[in-house]
């Protein structure tokens, strides 16, 4: 459950009086799970014991009762570590005792076992949340509802944004109600404060960094000392990433960390969702010949922050320890805050408003193919392409949003725009936050003109968090790789038939598929996937579709069918998977499980048939290869049981039953998202990629077999 209650208490060692550490605790019912995960044997442990232990009976297996924040660790340690060899943990010094933290291993065992001083329960909450971004990007988007919340926070917006002379625009925080007075987050930003200074002096090259991050902020006025008393103070810590063999850092405010009257982004509306699918800029982008993508410059804190809300927006800062520590207020909007990310696109649309009218492209650019603060568009010529890229370059300009990061499949768009505002590399593709390090993420490379994917290779851990935290890091939002990453999602549904604990050894039998499976990964990374889907010269589309079922899964493939004057090109647009039920379904029922993805499918990709143009559209064609799931679709749905007539209503609601044709199993290319590939399977499996190849013939060439009457159809009502 939730945090509901906290308790203020004392905590010192055992046996003595001091040192006394005052703490506030929330009370959970449940912090993590046992650790260590399981007990360790004797051979392990024996050494440590001659040493004065905060905890004996370490190596028993057993559940955390008190959970210490980082912001105690620089009270409770004492020195230097103690280490021993290599396949042994470490010792290190607390007030409370020696501690052991580390990875106990041993080279005739493929299995670990970890200890440590903490486990946060935070991990678990990041995990859960890279899971769920991983489910949400695997299923069509759904339809959106109305929040009243929602609509009150347009309305807030409306009545309260304002600008400045220079253009750029101001924004009010949304509150959901009055918020409290957080009488304790001065005390806890500045404990954080502190805990993040001594990591700092520790390492040179990152508190350089820090400090030119801080010291730009402040220069360009995005924050500024205040002499007024903050109503919150917000924590500060960095996230790292390393770029082109670079570190970079980017400071991080954290919205969240709780008083005990709640955080400051309890009390902040998120606000409707602006944010456009990452699923439609990608089609979108694969419809134009020339086409630009671009970064809005620091879009967040070119935003500026009514004065009377910035005392919400306080936080700690000095560059030097022996300096002063001074409050400061954070004067644009804010990385960090629930409201930030509607307030920054609402921004972008009230821009359009204000100013689209003399930039009409750019307009329509703005309100379609941006993510975020990211913009990916094209044009059919470079004359239209460099007339939209002044309309982006100026339309901004008026709100003083700049546009940095410019690549191109076309190098004559780059060419007047200076070097440091150009990138040459391969654009990453992946979402906008702070968790998004992924093992596999999705590439364009503007000099090949395709998608590609970049891999990072984990090191085998055989638990479930492992397995489960390296698979919500797979970022394929089109589907490409779907019968690679089916695979690995009845790993994971295989970890939860077991009743596993997070952090429990798996079966020898799970563990050698899942190290199989990442060896072939980097095979991966040989996929090339051309990105222009359209042709150069008129022609006429087509979309065909295929679903296919196993036991284990359902796949639904689009495909772009071009006719350029009889000569035709096939291209995999899209795909999605999805796994069977733990509870037993038929083969047939799946099977029109499969035709109900599909179709969903096919609805999902209507913006990106609007900009094909529907004048150049011939009729859709879906394929399976159940007999009885097209049996049921020609049967009135009155007839059907209630399983089946459900799914048979919402299909023919979405397609017509003209559209519907049996294909065989050899031909269908969504077989291979149904029951899996491995990565060098894939990589050749012209089916997968391109379809039957007699779609490349006259529609009147097309091996369709013929529908077989099948009078003892199974699911009818008596």
């Amino acid at each position: 459950g939730g945090v509901k209650h906290s308790v203020t208490c004392n905590l010192k060692p055992v046996n003595k009086s001091a040192p006394l550490l005052n703490m506030t605790a929330l009370l959970l019912k449940s912090i993590t799970s046992h650790l260590p995960t399981s007990s360790l044997p004797r051979r392990l442990w024996d050494k440590f014991l001659k040493f004065p232990l905060a905890d004996p009976t370490f190596f028993e297996s057993r559940p955390i009762d008190v959970l210490l924040g980082a912001d105690l660790f620089s009270e409770i340690w004492l020195g230097t570590p103690i280490e021993f060899d290599s396949n042994s943990p470490k010792l290190f010094p607390t007030t409370f005792g020696h501690v052991v933290i580390g990875r106990f291993s041993s080279e005739s065992s493929q299995s670990s076992h970890g200890t440590s001083l903490v486990v946060t329960s935070p991990a678990i909450e990041d995990l859960n949340s890279t899971l769920r971004q991983f489910w949400e990007i695997e299923e069509p988007k759904p339809v959106e509802t109305v929040n009243p919340e929602d609509s009150y926070c347009e309305d807030h917006f409306v009545s309260t944004h304002y600008r400045l002379d220079d253009g750029s625009y101001g924004v009010r925080l949304p509150f959901r109600s009055s918020p409290p007075e957080f009488t304790d987050s001065s005390t806890i930003a500045r404990r954080r404060f502190r805990n993040q200074e001594n990591r700092l002096l520790k390492n040179d090259d990152l508190r350089e960094k820090y400090h030119e991050f801080m010291e730009e902020y402040e220069q360009l006025g995005h924050m500024s000392i205040s002499l007024d008393p903050p109503a919150y103070v917000i924590p500060h810590h960095h996230v790292t990433k390393i770029d082109r063999n670079q570190l970079k850092i980017r400071v991080v405010f954290d919205g969240s960390s709780k008083s005990v009257n709640g955080s400051l982004n309890d009390y902040l509306l998120v606000g409707p969702k602006l944010q456009t699918d990452i699923r439609d800029v990608l089609l979108n982008f694969r419809a134009h010949k020339i086409v630009l993508v671009a970064d809005i410059v620091k879009m967040y804190r070119n935003i500026w922050i009514h004065p009377d809300d910035r005392k919400f927006q306080s936080i700690f800062w000095r560059s030097n320890p022996f300096d002063i520590l001074h409050t400061y207020s954070l004067n644009t909007v804010v990385y960090g805050l629930t409201s930030s990310p509607f307030q920054a696109l609402r921004i972008i649309k009230q821009l359009v408003i204000d100013e689209g009218d003399n930039f009409p492209e750019a307009s329509t650019i703005l309100t379609r193919d941006i993510y975020i603060d990211d913009i990916a568009t094209g044009c059919d010529s470079i004359e239209k392409a460099k007339n939209l890229q002044r309309q982006l370059i100026d339309l901004l300009g008026r709100a003083q949003l700049k546009l940095s990061k410019w690549a191109s499949n076309c190098p004559e768009l780059l060419q007047n725009l200076p070097e440091s505002m150009t990138s040459d590399q391969p654009v990453s593709i992946l979402p906008k936050d702070d968790k998004s390090v992924k093992i596999l993420g999705l590439h364009w490379n503007p000099k090949t003109d395709c998608f590609s994917y970049n891999l990072e290779v984990p090191n085998p851990v055989f638990t479930k968090r492992a397995i489960c935290s390296n698979v919500a890091k797979i970022y394929d939002p089109l589907g490409f790789i779907s019968p690679v990453v089916i695979l690995m999602k009845v790993f994971i549904q295989d970890l939860w038939k077991l009743g596993k604990d997070w952090d429990d050894p798996i079966p020898d039998e799970i563990a050698a598929r899942w190290e199989s499976a990442l060896k072939q990964l980097p095979i991966i990374s040989q996929v090339n996937i051309p990105r222009f889907l359209s042709s150069d010269m008129p022609c006429v589309y087509q979309v065909i579709g295929f679903a296919d079922a196993s036991e284990t899964a359902y796949c639904a493939a689009l495909y772009l069918r071009v006719d350029q004057g009889g000569q035709f090109k096939v291209n995999l647009m899209t795909a999605k998977t999805k796994l069977a039920p733990l509870h037993t379904l038929t083969i047939p029922r799946l099977e029109l499980c499969g035709c109900l993805l599909l179709a969903k499918l096919y609805q999902s990709i209507s913006p990106f048939l609007e900009l094909l143009g529907s004048s150049s559209m011939d009729t859709p064609c879906f394929f399976t290869d159940s007999t009885i799931a097209l049996g049921w679709l020609r049967t009135p749905v009155y007839k059907l049981k209630t399983f089946v007539c459900n799914r048979v209503s919402q299909i023919l609601q979405l397609t017509p039953v003209s559209n519907w044709h049996h294909v065989s199993s050899n031909d269908n290319p969504a077989d291979a998202g149904s029951r899996g590939f491995l990565p060098d399977e894939l990589l050749i499996n012209h089916l997968w990629w391109n379809g039957p190849s007699w779609l490349k013939g006259p529609q009147n060439t097309w091996k369709i077999p013929s529908l077989p009457n099948m009078p003892d159809l199974p699911e009818i009502k008596p």
